[in-house]
């Protein structure tokens, strides 16, 4: 099976750990140099392209426009500039967009047109474990391998390639040649990130100057720091095909959290961004072998090419959210929720962890412990009609661990705030999101000390999550009914999908809640008897069968469906509901899923219910709505959905829903086109709206990864 060319949208290029992107990929618009970016940023013109001397040079089309004037004559008000800048101009051409060939690979990231072809690849390589002794400075090393390959084998004459960049934003490039002369040439923005390559007399140099055009006619090496334009130039002779090799480094120095102080990991190793660009041009061979092997194996894996072109995308943005942050010795791992940047938002570590179990796993328990020790909490609650909170609660989590670079102090979130509607706290869902990421990383992972060092605190999640139904064993019915203390007087328990659906807003019988407890305790019992302790595994099987008996009951035979919450009226039609069955599933427990084999039928049912049109297919574009009462629908839960519907309800997708894919498609590369990704979508309009720069759309793993590694063999 073959895909055509890619269509051209921003896309992210992304070291992992270094909350850094060189993001592009949209005509007209430029390159992004991101750290800590929550959104896109109009930083500089991308100049690939090839000279053919007087001729003319032929650039890509990703700026704003090549044709500007010199921009440091006009900084000085110098008018005999002007009608030189007016006569190089018709000398650039731009290769039309509809003539570029992309292919976006995980690993690769190319462009092919007019002899040109640029090529940047993303290794994501898998973290060493640093607990188990691993070498982790080459994995988290801050760079990116680009590579620029001009063909002029049917030229008669010289050529050059050149890939460079004009700057527009505060600060002035520097040629690199200056700081690492004889090692290096290129440009560099102070020590925030450098475009360089290994230097090669009359044949690989940098041209820097206040404007790179007249210096194209007849290249030679130039170091004038004016202006804010540069490339590095490769010479091509007639007949050739050559490569040039550049890296793109980032780096940044100092203090980069607050609230626990912390530096970037990369610094301990990376001094400085030429180290940087040094290290990925001394392993450019290592990075080329690693992504074609990586896109092997996902290839080998999954027989959809556009599956794994939509995972390509998605995985670049998750990356491009990532710090590796070292704090008084140790590493912290933190994931930036995209432009809202909440730090390790617990829902979305949640989801996360297909990706991140299959490919670094002590991510999760790096994760998840400092939850436990920082960012957890015991509460008491209410019941309906209840104003004090009188009954035991339990051990809870917070949302997330701060906002932006700052981590929020201990045992309070950055999102939840105390007696408001909006923003309030997610006790109940933050409980299920900490029982599926310690589950799932023990179903998944050899790894006898955390198992060790979590017990107890699994032990408390089951009796937390138990007593939200009541505290007293004898009045248990399988329904949550408990409000958190956390909420205070004057606000009320929500969901991660309170901005979705008024229907889903609250966790008080929620039914995407319930579904999720039920799940949940299915990863317990599965965990607690693999930490072999009998009577906690009998205590969670009780509580699941308790669970799925409470939601089967109220199915609804007329509509043939399960009301979106099991203790208030309400019509909409919510296939979100089915969404938490993925992790398990991807986890190995299908099987135990299936023991309760009537809520399982009923949820098939009532996912064919959503699937009609009108109800969560959305009857103009064929969209997946997460709940009929919602026109905002986010790609990476409609995802988990799929993924349910396929691998665990055995629903065929393509003859019952064949528009789903199709639409994802569409807005993840057309109506996010200029935002890298948006996980919040009109599915009515196609348009994108919120949730830029979102990192969980790598949901997408599900596709080309659809069950748990082997338990991987870690401690005693």
């Amino acid at each position: 099976m073959t895909r055509p060319s890619c269509p051209l949208f921003m896309t992210h290029h992304a070291p992992i750990g270094a909350w850094s992107s060189l993001t592009f990929g949209r005509p007209g618009r430029g390159v992004s140099i991101d750290t800590e970016a929550l959104a896109v940023t109009d930083t500089a013109d991308l100049l690939a392209g090839i000279s053919h001397g007087e001729a003319g040079a032929t650039l890509l089309p990703f700026y704003k426009g090549a044709a500007q004037q010199d921009v440091e004559a006009d900084n000085v008000k110098a008018p005999e500039a002007a009608p030189a800048a007016q006569q190089d101009a018709g000398q650039w051409r731009t290769v039309a967009p509809e003539d570029i060939i992309r292919s976006l690979t995980p690993g690769i990231d190319s462009f092919s047109a007019a002899g040109i072809t640029l090529r940047i690849y993303t290794p994501h390589p898998v973290l060493p474990d640093p607990q188990g002794g691993g070498e982790i400075a080459a994995a988290c090393c801050p760079g990116l391998l680009i590579d620029l390959e001009i063909d002029n084998t049917a030229g008669e004459q010289t050529a050059w390639g050149f890939l460079g960049l004009r700057h527009h934003l505060d600060g002035r490039l520097r040629p690199v040649d200056w700081s690492a002369p004889g090692r290096l040439c290129g440009l560099a923005m102070a020590d925030r990130w450098a475009l360089a390559a290994r230097p090669l007399e009359g044949e690989v140099f940098t041209i820097r100057d206040n404007s790179i055009r007249g210096h194209l006619k007849k290249p030679r090496p130039v170091d004038h720091p004016g202006g804010n334009e540069g490339v590095i130039a490769l010479k091509v002779p007639a007949g050739e095909r050559r490569t040039l090799a550049c890296a793109f480094g980032f780096h940044r120095a100092g203090r980069a959290t607050q609230g626990i102080d912390g530096r970037y990991a990369y610094t301990r190793w990376y001094r400085d961004v030429e180290a940087v660009c040094e290290a990925v041009l001394d392993r450019a061979e290592v990075n080329r072998v690693q992504c074609r092997r990586f896109d092997q194996d996902v290839a080998a894996a999954c027989d959809d090419p556009l599956r794994i072109e939509l995972f390509a995308q998605a995985i670049r943005g998750h990356a491009a959210n990532t710090s590796l942050i070292e704090a008084d010795g140790r590493l912290l791992y933190s994931v930036c929720e995209g432009q809202f940047a909440w730090r390790n938002t617990l829902d979305l570590a949640a989801d996360h962890l297909p990706w991140e179990l299959w490919r670094f796993p002590w991510v999760v328990r790096n994760i998840m412990d400092l939850y436990i020790e920082r960012y957890s909490y015991r509460d008491r609650t209410r019941r309906p009609g209840e104003t004090a909170f009188e009954h035991a609660g339990g051990l809870a989590f917070c949302h997330d661990q701060g906002n932006y670079t700052t981590y929020a102090p201990p045992h309070r979130s950055g999102y939840e705030m105390t007696d408001t509607r909006h923003y309030c706290h997610m006790t109940t869902e933050q409980v299920l999101n900490g029982i599926y990421c310690m589950a799932a990383y023990l179903l998944t992972q050899d790894d006898a000390r955390t198992q060790r060092r979590w017990s107890d605190t699994a032990a408390a999640l089951l009796d937390s999550l138990a007593n939200r139904d009541h505290p007293d064993p004898g009045q248990r019915d399988g329904l949550l009914k408990a409000e958190s203390s956390r909420c205070g007087q004057g606000g009320h328990e929500i969901t991660t999908y309170d901005a979705l659906d008024p229907a889903l807003c609250h966790a008080r019988g929620n039914l995407y809640i319930h579904i999720k407890a039920w799940c949940a305790a299915v990863m317990l019992h599965a965990a607690f008897e693999q930490m072999e302790r009998a009577d906690r595994a009998s205590s969670a099987a009780e509580l699941a069968t308790r669970f799925a008996d409470a939601v089967a009951q109220r199915f609804d035979g007329e509509r043939e469906c399960l009301p979106a919450n099991l203790l208030e009226p309400g019509g909409s039609f919510v296939i979100a509901a089915i969404e938490p069955l993925a992790v398990p599933a991807w986890c190995g427990l299908l099987e135990r899923m299936r023991s309760h084999q009537r809520l399982m039928d009923l949820l098939a049912r009532h996912a064919r219910t959503c699937l009609q049109p009108g109800h969560a297919i959305e009857e103009q574009t064929g969209g997946l709505r997460l709940s009929s009462g919602s026109d905002n629908a986010w790609p990476s839960k409609g995802v988990l959905c799929h993924y349910v519907l396929e691998q665990v309800l055995g629903i065929d997708t393509q003859s019952l829903c064949p528009s789903v894919l199709r639409e994802f498609t569409h807005w993840m590369q057309h109506s996010a086109a200029d935002r890298t990704l948006s996980d919040q979508m009109r599915v009515s309009t196609r348009t994108a709206h919120a949730g830029s720069y979102y990192p969980r759309h790598v949901t997408t793993a599900l596709w080309v990864h659809p069950a748990a590694p082997r338990p991987q063999k870690k401690s005693g």
